[in-house]
């Protein structure tokens, strides 16, 4: 069976890949260290690491998006990961995992974002479901059911016990 996956699927796909990888290497950082940004960029099969080591995760933030003008000319799929902070209006301050992945076509950035427990905290976990925005609104109904489909696909191509995480 042929089946066309629009460029907001490619972009969960790689996201759930690069949002996997970022929890495996939270559940190995000590209390205290924060992860190194990074960005993966897809061709194919082949997929690269980019690293954006900085005096400040501000600044090493700051690299990575300015890297996305030059690598989406060579990455058929692009993602970016790094640690941030999410609140709400009846949310407390909660660690994230912040993903933006871009494919060809897209207008925009796909937001992937994951709460998590850190280290420092006692124990790495997951914390909920991965929350996903299209154009900086949570997706919803079958757009929502289509991109956790691709993310959780991505999250599977990576290979790690996700589900040992959840708390």
């Amino acid at each position: 069976m042929f089946w066309i996956r629009s460029p907001f699927e490619k972009a969960a796909q790689l996201g759930g890949f690069v949002l996997a990888h970022s929890a495996l290497i939270l559940s190995e950082l000590q209390p205290g260290e924060l992860i190194c940004p990074f960005s993966i960029i897809q061709s194919g099969r082949r997929k690269q690491v980019f690293d954006y080591e900085a005096e400040s995760q501000e600044e090493a933030v700051e690299r990575g998006k300015a890297d996305f003008d030059d690598l989406k000319d060579i990455a058929e799929i692009w993602a970016f990961a790094r640690e941030g902070l999410f609140s709400g209006p009846d949310v407390e301050k909660t660690d994230v995992i912040v993903v933006s992945a871009w494919a060809p076509g897209m207008a925009e950035w796909l937001g992937i974002i994951q709460k998590f427990n850190p280290p420092a905290r006692g124990k790495f976990g997951l914390i909920g479901e991965a929350m996903i925005f299209v154009n900086g609104s949570e997706a919803q109904g079958k757009q929502n059911r289509k991109l956790n489909v691709a993310l959780s696909k991505g999250i599977l191509d990576r290979n790690v016990d996700w589900d040992s995480w959840k708390n």
